[in-house]
């Protein structure tokens, strides 16, 4: 039997496979919710507000990664070893 220019089977197969991808769909969202759950659970820290903190500050660390000895290092023109020193900030 014929239904537009797909088989029945074509058709039972097609929507197998969308039935399969919506059901992926929640379980990635339980999965989420759950995680979600646990660190609400675990800490008050809010997570999410840190995310955007984290956004804003895109160019943070750029004066190291384009510094003379840490390019040098990568290169692999110094040594195998780079020590690090200096005072850490939270913003």
């Amino acid at each position: 039997m014929w239904i537009g220019d797909l088989t029945c089977r074509q058709q039972l197969q097609r929507i197998g496979k969308d039935v399969s991808l919506v059901r992926q769909m929640v379980v990635e969202d339980v999965q989420s919710r759950k995680r979600d759950e646990i660190l609400k659970w675990l800490s008050s820290y809010n997570f999410e507000a840190q995310q955007v903190k984290k956004d804003k500050a895109a160019e943070s660390g750029k004066w190291f990664l384009t510094s003379p000895e840490f390019t040098s290092w990568v290169d692999g023109t110094k040594s195998s070893c780079l020590l690090c020193h200096g005072i850490r900030l939270s913003l």
